[in-house]
């Protein structure tokens, strides 16, 4: 089962689904963004639940109120372009709550960790794409706040 967890995680990284070409709308990088906001937010209040590791519930707690944050300012940022954030999650990001919901103990450490590394490496990506494309001056501001918060949380969970 853990294999299939991290396949799945490394499945979500490397499908692109994030990084695409042309760039993304307005709308499309606001809805992926508060996706991968919304999936921090609920991974990591189960982590503060089963994990067992001290460390892994430090950086959940974390992960909550960074991430908590960016959707707030995310929603600032996307109202000025009468763009609104959903969060919810898309069918990728729900599988992987749901299987995390799976695990306990130990295995729920190892699958979270991997889980948060995909993520992670997903929202750099998107993060760093429309910080270059991006065409609205309030998002990609957001995105220039964002991104070394995203890569300093990404180097946390690797250092783990």
């Amino acid at each position: 089962m853990i294999k299939l967890a991290g396949a799945a995680a490394l499945a979500l990284v490397t499908s692109g689904a994030w990084a695409q070409s042309p760039p993304l709308s307005n709308a499309d990088f606001v809805m992926h963004a508060s996706v991968g906001n919304t999936f921090e937010i609920e991974e990591s209040k189960l982590a503060l639940d089963r994990a067992t590791d001290p460390r892994i519930k430090a950086f959940a707690k974390k992960m909550i109120s960074d991430h908590t944050t960016a959707e707030k300012s995310l929603e600032e940022a996307a109202g000025k372009d009468k763009l609104k954030t959903e969060p919810m999650l898309d069918n990728a990001h729900q599988a992987m709550l749901d299987n995390l919901k799976t695990f306990h103990g130990t295995d729920f450490d190892k699958i979270y960790m991997a889980d948060q590394i995909a993520a992670h490496t997903e929202t750099v990506a998107l993060v760093s794409d429309y910080k270059v494309n991006g065409k609205d001056v309030s998002l990609k501001g957001w995105a220039d706040k964002t991104l070394p918060v995203v890569k300093e949380h990404l180097e946390m969970i690797e250092a783990m």
